[in-house]
């Protein structure tokens, strides 16, 4: 730990100062964009800066998060505070989160392989579920956009809330739709079986 400091300290210390933002924003959080670095937190300016998202604060802490040793070991393997996990991933998610990837029969692909880190920061973050990123910027990083509006019913202002109707980590019915979505689904997919009659 104390040789990891000192690396950590000589970076931020012998950098330029476009180095030592990113090396202090990369490891914490609430750092100021560059050249803010004095501005009062108290003040309008400050403030406004906040809301507006121009730095970002975590919004949510995971609970272990509070004791590292909840999910990481000694320390005696952690370069920078990473690794030297107490279990692989996803078991020490399941010594806190139930795992229910078998109690419904379509599984999320990321769910099904246990790669919980795929989706959520296991420290914090700023957006809802300690999601990495904001839906469906997140959601976008494995799913074309192109091939999405490609899909019935789904259109630029759909796609920009995938959670409306599916579901992140499993569903009971295909395209990990939301319950009561699936029938909303069906009734657009199926044919219409008063036109089929008028037909014969």
């Amino acid at each position: 730990m104390g040789a990891a400091f000192i690396f950590l300290l000589g970076l931020v210390v012998g950098c330029s100062k476009v180095q030592r933002h990113r090396v202090l924003a990369f490891f914490f959080d609430g750092v100021p964009p560059l050249g803010l670095e004095y501005l009062d937190p108290n003040s309008p300016e400050y403030l406004h800066l906040v809301e507006s998202g121009a730095f970002v604060t975590r919004s949510s802490r995971h609970e272990p998060y509070k004791d590292c040793s909840n999910c990481h070991d000694d320390g005696t393997e952690r370069v920078f505070g990473a690794g030297g996990m107490n279990m692989e991933i996803p078991a020490l998610c399941f010594e806190c989160h139930e795992d229910t990837r078998q109690s419904q029969p379509y599984v999320h692909g990321p769910v099904a392989v246990g790669e919980c880190l795929l989706c959520h920061n296991p420290h914090g973050s700023s957006y809802e579920k300690l999601l990495k990123k904001p839906i469906p910027v997140l959601c976008l990083g494995c799913h074309d956009p192109r091939a999405i509006v490609q899909i019935e019913n789904h259109s630029d202002r759909l796609n920009a809330a995938c959670n409306k109707c599916h579901e992140g980590h499993m569903s009971s019915t295909r395209h990990l739709l939301i319950s009561g979505k699936d029938d909303d689904f069906k009734v657009r997919a199926e044919p219409d079986k008063n036109a089929e009659s008028m037909e014969e």
